[in-house]
């Protein structure tokens, strides 16, 4: 018996083998036909006009000709923006830089990614089965049809944006995180499309890029730069006013403030463009493309910046930021990023990591006798680690924050930790304390790390290998920290207090962004054929 196979190469054309009798032999690869090489543009025009990379895929399998076409850049671009629209185009700019991906390769990543997650809070069997505590593959629901790139983690419950600008919720909907009233469901099982068009003037504003969850609200930035916030309001940190709102107490009470549909946040005229909002438990921020920082919701320890905070003023109303107010400490300065932890601030300018709000446990990584301070100031990674681009200078490349600790990724490889170190999520092993001294984590995290990630009392880290092997490994997860809910993913619920690996999950997908929660995790990763996967309603 003769059989001919096809295999699938997404580096160039097909090969094909020829089987028989149970041997493999190379065969002769088949004869170009002049006739459609003389006819490139044809076949140009009729891939232009494919919706699916993946039928760009198949046409590259029919013959060499047509796998000598597919090597155009122009090509999967032109299939990329078919396939998910306006959306992909504001998106992809920010992806490409960050990333470095031709659009072979985003189209590669678009179908072949998968969510993952685990820990309390991301299973809707968990009730009767438990939490898993091991990454599961997130199903149901509108996850199925979608392409997600980007994910972010609350309490108890999670937001995925897809890459043709639709937002999925799942998870506690206690004060209508999901976008649905609490009244009609308090938990949401599974992924469910947010309905964003009655909440904007022009369709195209409905279309989101990139989305934060905060303690029990979401905020998110639409392709046109416009920014959305919905869930909880009890401190302003959905940027509207209180009327605006409707509550359990109804009328101008304020204290269960909520809204199920998203509101486009109040702001000066003409409104800025951003490109990019993060939120804190009860406070939110958002960067505009000129680098601006605006803050909104809970000041209660000076997280939002504003240097009038003093603990003298008692009275709520004095500290909560209804609407979003530029941070004017630092007009005159760019600021390329934003963090925020539960109760303070990071933000990243050309020369300078600041920091501003709680110091309760060390979390401002500074020098200072207050416990709070509202006025943002440079983060003490000590002399030899001076802020700058200048030649020779190490530089802070990302940065993120848990509740009260943070993290940094410098340019020299190096990550540093500071803030509450008693839940171990600092990764200095049996040191175990708080410090307001930032310290590099010795522990080896890899050959190279590509994300970091904090939250709650845990903290991750995405390394392209593992170390000490000397041969490039597919992408690891490394997790430590406080595990009370199995948020770390290693099975069980010990505390782990240095960096370790994640078993199992490099053989099965190779993970490229992650979300940590105070109950759960959640990952993205490109998933492999060969390893099956458990579903996180069949996890138990």
């Amino acid at each position: 018996m003769r059989e001919a196979i096809f295999e699938m190469d997404d580096c160039g054309p097909a090969s094909c083998v020829e089987v028989e009798q149970g041997k493999e032999q190379a065969k002769p690869p088949p004869t170009k036909s002049y006739g459609m090489m003389a006819d490139m543009d044809s076949l140009h025009g009729i891939m232009m006009r494919l919706d699916e990379p993946r039928h760009l895929w198949l046409c590259a399998q029919v013959c060499r000709s047509w796998g000598d076409a597919t090597v155009s850049e122009d090509l999967w671009r032109n299939v990329f923006y078919i396939k998910f629209g306006d959306a992909a185009r504001a998106i992809v700019e920010d992806m490409r830089a960050y990333e470095g991906l031709s659009f072979r390769q985003l189209c590669a990543r678009a179908e072949s990614t998968v969510v993952l997650a685990w820990g309390q809070g991301c299973s809707s069997m968990q009730e009767s089965s438990g939490a898993p505590r091991c990454p599961t593959l997130v199903g149901g629901g509108g996850m199925r049809s979608n392409y997600v790139q980007q994910v972010s983690v609350g309490h108890e419950f999670t937001c995925a944006c897809t890459w043709s600008g639709q937002v999925l919720c799942w998870g506690s909907n206690s004060f209508g995180q999901c976008g649905v009233a609490p009244s009609v469901a308090s938990f949401v099982p599974e992924p469910l499309p947010v309905e964003l068009l009655g909440s904007v003037e022009e369709e195209g504003d409905a279309l989101v890029a990139q989305v934060s969850c905060g303690f029990a609200h979401i905020a998110a930035v639409s392709c046109s730069g416009k920014v959305l916030c919905w869930g909880s309001n009890e401190h302003g940190q959905l940027g509207v006013s209180k009327e605006a709102l409707w509550g359990y107490g109804g009328g101008g009470v304020h204290r269960q403030s909520i809204s199920a549909a998203p509101l486009q946040v109040m702001l000066p005229h003409p409104a800025p463009r951003f490109r990019k909002v993060c939120c804190g438990s009860e406070h939110t921020g958002g960067l505009t493309e000129e680098g601006v920082v605006f803050m909104w919701g809970s000041n209660d320890q000076g997280q939002c910046g504003y240097t009038e905070h003093r603990m003298e003023l008692g009275e709520e109303e004095a500290v909560d930021r209804w609407e979003p107010r530029v941070l004017e400490e630092l007009l005159g300065k760019r600021v390329l990023d934003l963090a925020l932890g539960a109760r303070f601030s990071l933000l990243l300018t050309e020369d300078s990591l600041l920091s501003c709000g709680s110091n309760t446990f060390g979390q401002l990584g500074r020098s200072t006798p207050q416990y709070l301070d509202p006025c943002p100031g440079k983060v003490e990674l000590s002399t030899e680690q001076a802020m700058g681009q200048e030649e020779g200078r190490t530089r802070v490349c990302s940065m993120c924050c848990g509740d009260d600790h943070a993290l940094c990724y410098m340019s020299d490889g190096s990550v540093w930790a500071w803030g509450r170190g008693t839940q171990a999520a600092l990764g200095m092993g049996g040191q175990q304390k708080n410090t307001s001294r930032p310290q590099v984590i010795s522990t080896p995290l890899g050959k190279k790390i590509l994300l970091l990630a904090a939250g709650g009392s845990s903290s991750g880290a995405i390394s392209s290998s593992l170390q000490g092997t000397g041969v490039e490994q597919y992408n690891c997860l490394y997790t430590w920290g406080a595990n009370r809910k199995g948020e770390l993913g290693h099975g069980d619920l010990t505390k782990k207090t240095v960096p370790k690996v994640v078993k199992g999950v490099s053989r099965s997908a190779s993970l490229f962004l992650l979300d940590l929660g105070n109950t759960h995790s959640v990952a993205l990763a490109e998933w492999r054929r060969q390893t099956p996967a458990r579903r996180v309603s069949d996890a138990g």
